[in-house]
């Protein structure tokens, strides 16, 4: 029998699996560090600023 936390993480994957797509990005982690550090300053997450340029790049094709 599974244990509410391995079926709940299950759940949890499936759903990740279904409706995302992760993009992976190679970087230096000198470079790293410091894009790590800007986002902390400035409140932001990786994710949510990398789906910001993601939106205004494709917003640019749409002017």
């Amino acid at each position: 029998m599974k244990s509410i936390g391995k079926v709940s993480y299950a759940v949890k994957k499936r759903y990740q699996d279904k409706t995302y797509k992760r993009i992976v990005a190679v970087v230096r982690k000198e470079k790293a560090a410091v894009f790590e550090s800007k986002l902390k300053k400035q409140g932001n997450t990786q994710s949510g600023w990398i789906n910001q340029k993601i939106d205004e790049y494709i917003e640019e094709d749409e002017k």
